[in-house]
């Protein structure tokens, strides 16, 4: 059945009608629910070509619509028009333009879970992606809708994987042990916006052996205890971005000492933090006498020409 876009939003009144006026398309209710449609062996690659054309109705009460291919994340709808879910890839070429992007819009959030993990079981057996984008809608994170096993299935599928993307989540223990336990020492793990509790975030470096976590990327404010974790024994991190994390006084002191003991950093970005002058000599001081970082990135910031000479 096929019903005009017009027509649907005059049905469904709580979605606003001015989302969809430049896609120019019709939307698919398929009439299945996404285990059947897996069943019947749907991809990411053959969703998105149906959905060129089409909006795809999953399930009761949620549907999919796809964004132009060149959807920069400055161009997500705001909060407050009903989308709950966003699941991105990249283009090859650029970290800021998305390959394909779709929104997951439901009546409730509750009836976009469902949808949700239907595309994240798509994406588990695309063996093409190499990052992908995950964030929910809303002033409170949304709980990651997935299993532990389904992020451990997605990471073993996926070595090749450069960035996974998590923006406005609430993630468990088990969900950030499996992402440390089974994440691709070449895979970004970048955060932003995200919940969590302080034995969930350590549970990310929680993995012993030569595998775990090597990249991370916090663009969110962070605690004492958060700091912690990052420079813990366990931790084995080679790059490091810590970007606009409303850092305090206890923190930097903490990351300065950090820096100090650390052995395993290649790379380290500390961009859009304050930092007095005091507190940038400490730091340089820190990584002037680091026996593996190759990078220190504190770009945008100032410095006061202080100079680092190795």
């Amino acid at each position: 059945m096929r019903i005009a876009v017009g027509d649907f939003f005059q049905r469904c009144r709580r979605i606003p009608s001015g989302i969809f006026d430049n896609l120019h398309k019709e939307i698919e209710f398929t009439g299945q629910s996404p285990l059947e449609l897996l069943d019947r062996h749907w991809n990411w690659g053959n969703v998105m070509s149906l959905m060129e054309n089409t909006i795809v109705w999953i399930g009761a009460g949620a549907f999919l619509a796809r964004t132009t291919p060149d959807f920069a994340p400055q161009n997500v709808p705001p909060r407050g028009q009903n989308w709950h879910m966003l699941v991105s890839t990249f283009a090859d070429d650029t970290e800021d333009v998305f390959r394909a992007t779709v929104l997951i819009y439901g009546t409730t959030r509750e009836q976009a879970v469902d949808a949700f993990r239907f595309v994240f079981e798509l994406l588990i057996f695309d063996s093409q992606l190499t990052r992908v984008h995950f964030q929910t809608n809303g002033a409170v994170p949304f709980r990651f809708p997935v299993t532990p096993f389904q992020i451990q299935s997605l990471l073993i599928n996926h070595r090749s994987f450069e960035r996974i993307a998590l923006w406005n989540v609430d993630l468990d223990v088990e969900q950030c042990q499996k992402i440390g336990t089974f994440v691709d020492q070449k895979t970004l793990i970048y955060l932003s916006g995200c919940s969590y509790t302080e034995s969930a975030f350590a549970a990310l470096f929680s993995c012993d052996g030569t595998s775990g976590l090597r990249k991370l990327k916090l663009m969110e404010t962070v605690s004492s205890s958060t700091v912690a974790a990052i420079f813990c024994k366990k931790c084995r991190l080679r790059e490091l971005a810590l970007v606009n994390n409303h850092l305090d006084k206890n923190c930097k002191q903490q990351i300065t000492e950090g820096i100090r003991n650390n052995k395993t950093l290649v790379r380290f970005d500390l961009q859009q933090n304050e930092m007095t002058d005091f507190e940038w000599i400490s730091l340089f001081q820190a990584v002037r006498d680091h026996p593996t970082l190759e990078s220190l990135d504190v770009s945008r910031k100032r410095v006061c020409g202080l100079l680092l000479t190795r």
